[in-house]
């Protein structure tokens, strides 16, 4: 996620001539580890990380309306032990660029698209499903099953393209903030599990948002002959990790 300000010089502007400040927290707000602020098709200025492991920092911008200062914070591993020193195993990029945010997300691609997660993904393996390859669309929906696969369904007819679904708020508790307690779901199981089937009958395919679990874990999930295997053992042995990141190795790092 990022945000697009219609004139960001005013963010940084105040009536009582303050010096506003805004962070931005990745992982959290940002999706990706670089921020740009530039002049419609004009200069600009880009920073980012070159982190592969995805260490949790924020960038700053603060100013007066006229100059306008920056700041990459850095958040050490374990705060809870003593340091003399700390020394970040990234490297912080500044730079400039005439453009836009088309223009600062392509700089801060040529980057991305030559790390792990990208040359290892699934997709780069052959993984992927072809359904997801295919997709036409993808809807964002949450709530009731009534309220959400019915209309991908008839999106999917109306566009006479594929359409996907990534359902939020399936599970039982309330809004993000009931996690990791997610079964069962809030329309109960054989409500659930029969809507996915419906679905996929239409040939829409679904993935119930979960905040934890990815990969394999997560197309198993929208697997109707597979749903009420592989529920049951998840909910007794799989730990759902909150607030943190995956290290090296792991393939969640944007």
């Amino acid at each position: 996620m990022g945000e697009l300000a219609r004139n960001p010089r005013a963010l940084f502007s105040s009536a009582e001539g303050g010096r506003p400040r805004r962070v931005w927290s990745y992982p959290g707000e940002l999706a990706l580890q670089a921020l740009a602020f530039y002049q419609d098709d004009g200069p600009g200025f880009y920073a980012a990380a070159d982190d592969t492991a995805g260490y949790r920092k924020a960038f700053a911008l603060w100013g007066d309306g006229r100059q306008l200062g920056y700041e990459l914070i850095h958040l050490p591993e374990d705060p809870g032990a003593p340091h003399d020193t700390y020394s970040p195993p990234y490297r912080a990029i500044l730079g400039t660029f005439q453009g836009d945010w088309i223009t600062a997300a392509e700089r801060y691609r040529d980057w991305g698209t030559q790390q792990a997660w990208a040359r290892d993904s699934r997709l780069q393996r052959g993984l992927a499903p072809r359904w997801l390859l295919d997709t036409g669309m993808w809807l964002w929906n949450r709530g009731h099953a009534a309220g959400v696969l019915p209309p991908a369904v008839a999106l999917q007819q109306a566009l006479g393209l594929p359409v996907s679904v990534q359902w939020h708020w399936w599970h039982g508790g309330p809004y993000d903030t009931s996690f990791p307690e997610y079964i069962p779901p809030r329309d109960g199981v054989d409500v659930f599990v029969e809507a996915l089937r419906q679905a996929q009958a239409e040939d829409s395919r679904c993935i119930p948002a979960d905040k934890a679990l990815w990969g394999e874990r997560f197309v198993m999930v929208v697997r109707v002959r597979s749903i009420l295997i592989v529920v049951r053992p998840v909910l007794r042995q799989f730990t759902s990790p909150f607030n943190s990141t995956r290290r090296p190795g792991g393939e969640i790092v944007p």
